[in-house]
């Protein structure tokens, strides 16, 4: 009786480690345009130069959200235009890039 409730705690501990683990690592990194440069085709985190993987936004001076990029490996893949004629951001335009879309070859 006292085994089954040890196993029961312990398995209870392990669910919750692993939904935090795989939670923190599917998490999307949000910087502002100002933090990253782009190089050719791919974009770099100022900071440490690294390949930057989420979501770039660009607000006004009011914290009004206007524009979204996200990165995946550093490849543009979606962006979106808000219109901000509301508190809650509504998407204007929505754009999906595919892999090798700015290949000029």
């Amino acid at each position: 009786m006292m085994l089954n409730v040890i196993l029961e705690k312990t398995k209870f501990i392990f669910s919750i480690g692993f939904f935090l683990l795989t939670s923190f690592l599917y998490s999307q990194v949000t910087l502002k345009f100002e933090e990253l440069y782009v190089n050719g085709d791919l974009a770099f985190k100022i900071s440490n130069d690294s390949i930057f993987t989420g979501i770039a936004e660009g607000r006004r001076r009011n914290g009004h959200l206007v524009y979204e990029e996200y990165y995946k490996a550093g490849e543009l893949i979606k962006s979106i235009s808000y219109y901000n004629r509301t508190e809650t951001p509504v998407s204007a335009m929505i754009t999906e890039y595919y892999s090798n879309s700015f290949d000029r070859n």
